[in-house]
């Protein structure tokens, strides 16, 4: 009776001590396969087209390298003027990092108004941005701060305004002057950042307030 006993009791010790295993194993193989989904989706290291996270990451896993690395994006910690400085500078070089680099950096840093306003798609910004007056800020020769308005605090139903007035030496022509409006965003996904509300030629600018 007694070794009938043993040998269930020791049976009984055996499978729960293959069920720890087994459950440690399991454990361990879950914590591993989520580092490795975490360091995928920060680092892009998997390239594997059959791998089950691939499908999950989208197109995150396609190019190591994002339209960020290239051209820059709104950043809370860019002011009004800043944001100008970010524009006018990609402009006079909007053939680098690739061509219509510098109109892409305008248009990541428009708000959903300009945007509509210009057609609402990129495609559209840069065929707008062909135009004889708007082109004149296009691979120019300089441009320089003008002038800045003081800040306008937001209201209930819009975010803080403020203006900046650049003048710009064109690649041919004389120079011009363009205003430029920044409003900060009020609504994710953009919050609070500051963004092109609108840029007009100056003498346009003049006749609307006539």
């Amino acid at each position: 009776m007694k070794m009938v006993l043993f040998s269930q009791l020791s049976i009984a010790v055996i499978a729960v001590t293959l069920l720890m295993s087994q459950v440690d194993a399991f454990a361990i193989h879950g914590q591993s396969s989520a580092v490795r989904v975490a360091q995928s989706r920060l680092f892009d290291v998997e390239d594997d087209s059959s791998s089950p996270e691939r499908d999950v990451l989208g197109a995150a896993t396609v190019s190591p390298l994002g339209d960020e690395d290239y051209v820059s994006f709104p950043c809370r910690d860019y002011d009004a003027s800043e944001v100008v400085e970010v524009c006018m500078n990609a402009l006079l070089r909007n053939g680098e990092p690739y061509a219509n680099a510098g109109l892409e950096v305008c248009w990541n840093f428009s708000s959903d108004r300009c945007r509509a306003a210009q057609g609402g798609s990129l495609e559209q910004f840069i065929d707008f941005a062909d135009n004889p007056v708007f082109s004149s800020m296009v691979d120019a020769e300089s441009w320089n701060v003008a002038a800045k308005g003081n800040e306008i605090p937001g209201t209930p139903t819009r975010g803080a305004m403020q203006t900046v007035l650049v003048t710009v030496m064109p690649a041919k022509g004389k120079s011009r002057a363009f205003l430029w409006t920044l409003q900060r965003e009020r609504r994710p996904p953009r919050q609070d950042f500051w963004l092109v509300h609108e840029c007009i030629f100056k003498d346009a600018a003049y006749q609307q307030t006539l």
